[in-house]
């Protein structure tokens, strides 16, 4: 907010936020939104109903892995949804971003249209027959019977090929977010505060929105690092996952640290102004005692006392420029978001079925049965 806004601009500001979809499709949405628990649900029903069928590759703790990275994944991709408009809202009622009304509600327009982009169909449809022809390419039960095998396909193919339908839409949307972040610099004047209480200058929005972009991504990427320590045997599997692994490796950099470097760099800009800022008034106040003590005339208490008060407020602000914030986060902060929700990936990764009861186990097998 460059100037004061009027409480009816303000509502409208609020109004479009409130509207903003950042998925517009209802039906695409809707799956999206349900797939964790979709995911939960085949899981279930694959040990109860496929449970000595799967005995050999779905109770293994690569398999429960698989499973909680993607639900991570689908969980902090539904978070980031409903968190894009309310931190940019954030932002601009901080007076963090320099921007009228008019062209905050104008960006917000921008960002809802570049999320739902035509290209993002094509996106899922390209992501389907790379999923189809993984699904084809991976051994899977070699030594089960065909019919067994028949029936396990056809209780997988659909729900692995809405998987990946849904992967394409999401990735298009990362790639959004991301964009959007690192053209806000180039779009906006940055207000960098420098004694906000979240000690990122008021932009701490801008890390958070940053980090649960990066979490849907590196919980799949989590998993298929992982994948080498179970797969490292069979070739055609390894070559999947290094491919994986790089896509991993250059999408991250493209949705977090690109956009996040775009972002210390414009903060980086606010400091050496604040810098320039702060020696023309060093210098200035140089000059003042300078002429204040080379005067023929002593200078009056009054005069000393309001040099030495002047002297004072320059040391304050010298202080505050040292601790000028340069990251829209604290580096403990977004390790541990980071990092804390890879832990159950990687606990089920070194053997979740340690963790169950027995008679858990069991009673699956006897429905199964």
């Amino acid at each position: 907010m460059s100037a004061p806004e009027s409480s009816q601009t303000e509502k409208t500001v609020a109004q479009v936020a409130r509207e903003f979809q950042f998925t517009r499709n209802p039906r695409l949405g809707a799956l999206i939104n349900y797939y964790p628990w979709l995911l939960l649900g085949v899981f279930a029903f694959d040990l109860i109903v496929f449970g000595k069928i799967a005995e050999a590759s779905w109770t293994q703790p690569a398999r429960y892995s698989s499973y909680t990275a993607l639900v991570i994944a689908a969980i902090f991709y539904y978070l980031l949804a409903r968190l894009t408009p309310k931190k940019l809202t954030v932002l601009w009622e901080r007076d963090a971003l320099r921007a009228s009304a008019a062209e905050f509600i104008a960006f917000l327009a921008e960002t809802q249209a570049q999320l739902n982009h035509r290209a993002s169909k094509l996106l899922s449809l390209v992501a389907t027959i790379i999923g189809l022809l993984v699904f084809f390419a991976l051994p899977d039960l070699p030594e089960h019977s065909l019919q067994a095998y028949a029936r396990l396909f056809l209780f997988r193919a659909p729900f692995v090929f809405l998987s990946w339908y849904l992967i394409g839409a999401v990735v298009w949307r990362l790639f959004a977010v991301g964009q959007l972040i690192d053209q806000l610099p180039r779009r906006f004047t940055f207000n960098v505060q420098r004694t906000h209480p979240d000690q990122c200058g008021g932009l701490a929005p801008l890390g958070e929105l940053s980090a649960s972009n990066a979490i849907v991504l590196l919980a799949p990427g989590v998993y298929m690092v992982g994948g080498f320590l179970f797969f490292g045997n069979d070739p055609k599997t390894v070559l999947l996952l290094i491919i994986g692994v790089i896509f991993e490796a250059v999408a991250l950099t493209a949705i977090f640290v690109v956009p996040l470097l775009a972002v210390r760099n414009e903060m980086l800009r606010q400091r050496e102004l604040h810098y320039l800022e702060f020696a023309k008034l060093a210098h200035g106040v140089e000059e003042n005692a300078r002429v204040l003590f080379s005067a023929s005339q002593l200078p009056t208490g009054a005069e000393i006392q309001n040099h030495f008060q002047i002297v004072q407020g320059l040391r304050q602000l010298n202080q505050e420029n040292r601790d000028f914030p340069t990251l829209p986060f604290r580096a403990a902060g977004i390790a541990l978001r980071l990092t804390a929700p890879q832990a159950l990936t990687l606990l089920t990764g070194v053997g979740v079925e340690r963790f169950i009861p027995s008679w858990v186990t069991t009673f699956i097998s006897m429905l199964g049965k």
